[in-house]
């Protein structure tokens, strides 16, 4: 018997728009669920490459300052970026990023002297010849890049001079300004400057041949070390103008450079021919402001007998005072930038900064060597284009906060009660999550609330009993009294060799003289940004600790 099949009913136009929109709102939900996943995914990725970074900077910054030596001085320039008449300037990450969002920037700068093995950066030009020392000056701090306007011939953009094209007279743009305009384009500085002390450092016998150098153009001098380009001094004054009478081309490895000295600003050089205790007596005497400041005979000649001693100062707040002109010696040995003919670290131009680029900018014009602007040198100038990146440290930075504290910590009755005690320019910040900056978190040492803040050091006397004595704040600072400081003017904490302030005539058992007061934490506050995502910024905090004097003398 044959069974006649059912007949099947076809799908309604109204039970077809159903299916249809169920399946595409299936598919915008998974959609939306895959894109979700992967955004999830690119910031985990993104924050994930930042930590690991900033963690890999931290593990930098730790290393450098374990190393820390108080045979040197400790210098921390506190600023926001300024423009060139000093006044701040609202900083924008990129040109993308709203002008109402742009913000103060902090620009501060560290320098300090480490103790170890240090070589130079600079590829030798014999193998037997490679600049080193058991010294080294340590900066860190935004550089600056040149535009490719700058007047000069040949382009002081393509072809880097050794003393930063400074008879051009030419001024870099600051940061926040020009070619250093955006934020997320910066790049902070890690800057190692070898000590090189010439009649301490043993060095092979002479090679027979350099190709191109005559006997009298290989040995050291003070501008040239292992046939390589030398600071005379770390003081940028100093080294501007010593020695008084220039080598000269026939005793020099580069070739045409007769009246050029050499300087940290320019970004090329990293060696010095000087070392630890010549920078020490050179703060050490530090005499009265004369009439031709950061001269050294000329600071002897003032105090007459007592040229080789330093000077007790019953006023530190004076300008003029013994301590204000060390601190202005610590300054401008500290800091790499031009100083130009200006002495004075308090005015505009005083945050100039050492040059850098991200790349190379004409490294195919030495390599091909066919002519202008490289007649000569082209070893050295196939270097100095390599130097101008070498020392970039950390791209994309945006920030840069350096703040010190010496281990105090707020008392019960303060809302920041067991917090330390942090001092620098003055920033406050969001700490009860309120989203309100009112609290202040740095300042100015005792510049708040000075019973809270003073510090007492401990004073070994020579009976074997233990004096506790205040820090002057007007020891630590620069300008000493910082609570009239203008907008966008920086303030200087400086940490020197022996206390100018204390008196030298105490009677038994007190100490002829007393170390100065130097900072048991460093706090380090860096922001960065993803090149790939310029207008997301992060920022992390390193509290890193100043080893202790450790037997070293004061």
């Amino acid at each position: 018997m044959s069974v006649q099949p059912a007949n099947r009913r076809a799908f309604s136009l109204l039970e077809m728009l159903i299916a249809i929109g169920a399946v595409t709102l299936i598919a915008l939900g998974l959609s939306r669920v895959f894109t979700a996943t992967g955004e999830t995914v690119r910031v985990g990725r993104r924050v994930s490459s930042l930590n690991e970074y900033a963690s890999m900077l931290e593990r930098q910054f730790r290393s450098d300052v374990a190393s820390m030596t108080r045979e040197g001085f400790l210098v921390i320039k506190h600023r926001v970026a300024v423009d060139s008449a000093g006044f701040p300037l609202l900083v924008q990450l990129t040109p993308d990023q709203p002008v109402g969002n742009a913000r103060n920037r902090r620009v501060d700068e560290l320098t300090f002297f480490a103790t170890g093995r240090f070589n130079t950066q600079r590829e030798a030009v014999h193998p037997s010849r490679i600049a080193t020392g058991t010294a080294a000056r340590i900066y860190f701090g935004h550089g600056v890049r040149y535009p490719q306007s700058l007047t000069a011939t040949p382009s002081a953009f393509d072809v880097p001079q050794l003393d930063d094209g400074q008879v051009t007279g030419q001024l870099p743009p600051p940061l926040g300004t020009g070619v250093n305009q955006y934020a997320a384009e910066w790049h902070l500085l890690r800057h190692v400057t070898v000590l090189n002390n010439q009649l301490a450092t043993a060095l092979d016998p002479f090679p027979p041949t350099v190709a191109g150098l005559t006997l009298q153009e290989m040995p050291d001098n003070d501008l040239q070390v292992a046939l390589q380009p030398a600071m005379s001094s770390i003081f940028a004054n100093q080294a501007r103008l010593n020695p008084a009478t220039h080598p000269g081309d026939g005793r020099l490895a580069r070739d045409g450079e007769t009246n050029v000295y050499p300087a940290a600003s320019s970004g090329l050089v990293d060696i010095a021919t000087t070392d630890l205790l010549e920078i020490r007596q050179t703060i050490i005497d530090a005499q009265p402001y004369s009439a031709a400041i950061f001269n050294p005979d000329a600071d002897a000649a003032l105090d007459g007998p007592h040229r080789f001693a330093f000077q007790f100062d019953g006023n530190p707040a004076d300008l003029n005072g013994v301590t204000s002109n060390m601190k202005r010696w610590m300054i401008g040995g500290a800091l790499p930038g031009q100083v130009w003919n200006n002495t004075n670290p308090l005015a505009s131009n005083a945050d100039s900064r050492m040059r850098y680029e991200p790349r190379p900018p004409d490294l195919l014009g030495v390599i091909s060597g066919n002519g202008d602007p490289w007649p000569e040198n082209e070893p050295w100038r196939r270097v100095d284009q390599m130097m101008l990146s070498a020392s970039n440290f950390v791209p994309y930075c945006t920030e840069f906060i350096v703040e010190w504290s010496f281990g105090k910590v707020y008392t019960d009755n303060d809302i920041r009660r067991g917090q330390l005690i942090w001092h620098g320019l003055l920033r406050r910040g969001d700490i009860v999550g309120n989203g309100q900056a009112n609290i202040v978190v740095a300042a100015p040492y005792q510049q708040i609330d000075p019973n809270v803040e003073r510090y007492f050091q401990r004073i070994e006397r020579r009976d074997g009993s233990v004096a506790l004595r205040q820090v002057d704040p007007r020891l630590v600072h620069f300008p000493p009294e910082p609570s009239g400081l203008n907008p966008g003017q920086a303030l200087y904490s400086c940490f020197g060799y022996l206390d100018p302030t204390y008196p030298a005539n105490l009677a038994h058992p007190n100490p002829a003289a007393i170390p100065w007061a130097w900072p048991k934490l460093l706090r380090i506050t860096i922001s960065l940004v993803d090149p790939t995502e310029p207008l997301i910024e992060q920022t992390f905090q390193f509290i890193i600790e100043v080893p202790d004097a450790q037997g070293e003398r004061y």
